[in-house]
């Protein structure tokens, strides 16, 4: 499976079915802390603009959609960007202010931008081949008493919808 393409060279716009493997990903790294994993998730689904595959979320935003404090998303977004999962572009807004006699440009929201793994996509189609792929256990036996009840529950339901009743085997 090739990588999602973009209109801006260089970046990648995660699908759907990608993103969910990315969060998967994040969830199981144990080198993150639960709530840096939850802003993971804040920043990859609530915040993401699917058009262009990067978060421009305020970390007043993030912060509420994950449940923690502006200073946590800062962290988290450092940790997140030191394990190698995003980069931190930082913005200007566009319009000049005043404050104090002085005239500023305020800081804009941070993008995030996601860095996928180069193995990412490798791994998803090694894990297709259909050499290896694994034959479904076999149902476990149910004790004796289970079956019983279960297959007095089955013919109860049968007899009022007016069906026939079929043992269980075993």
């Amino acid at each position: 499976m090739q990588s999602p393409t973009s209109p801006v060279p260089g970046r990648v716009i995660l699908d759907r079915n990608t993103r969910a493997r990315f969060s998967a990903r994040i969830r199981a790294d144990r080198r993150l802390t639960p709530t840096t994993r939850l802003v993971g998730q804040a920043a990859l689904f609530a915040c993401m603009d699917a058009r262009t595959g990067r978060c421009q979320a305020y970390r007043a935003r993030l912060a509420h959609e994950a449940g923690c404090c502006e200073r946590t998303v800062t962290r988290a977004t450092a940790d997140l960007e030191a394990a190698g999962y995003l980069t931190v572009v930082p913005t200007w807004g566009t319009r000049r202010r005043q404050q104090g006699g002085r005239w500023f440009l305020p800081r804009g929201p941070n993008v995030l931008e996601w860095r996928l793994p180069a193995d990412f996509f490798l791994r998803d189609s090694l894990s297709r081949d259909p050499s290896s792929s694994l034959k479904p256990l076999p149902p476990a036996p149910l004790p004796e008493g289970l079956a019983r009840a279960l297959e007095r529950f089955g013919h109860a339901i049968a007899d009022r919808h007016g069906l026939p009743t079929v043992p269980i085997p075993g």
